[in-house]
């Protein structure tokens, strides 16, 4: 499904940020996650939830929230955590690889 001023690689700026089209493996990743705490990772992995609950079928972020994105994905050790936010940053790569590489 491609929204409104979407890339038909599944890809699109918004605004001054990126929307990443979910596909099954994020979608399960963050099924049943339980959030406990307020801290930064918490709260990241809170909007995302919140974001997929909606039952939309893309990921929405400013771009201050994918630099967050990428800094916890790659600056805080290797857990559970990182490696679903790594599965976001893969897609996202994928959807846009052709302008990546140009």
């Amino acid at each position: 499904m491609t929204h409104k001023g979407q890339d038909t690689n599944g890809s699109r700026a918004v605004g001054a940020g990126v929307t990443i089209v979910v596909n099954d493996a994020i979608r399960k990743m963050f099924a049943d996650l339980v959030v406990n705490g307020k801290g930064g990772q918490q709260n990241l992995s809170k909007a995302i939830t919140a974001q997929l609950a909606t039952g939309d079928t893309c990921l929405h972020f400013t771009a201050e929230e994918f630099r967050r994105v990428v800094r916890y994905a790659t600056a805080y050790g290797d857990g559970t955590f990182q490696r679903r936010l790594q599965v976001i940053i893969v897609q996202w790569a994928a959807q846009n690889f052709d302008s990546l590489v140009k």
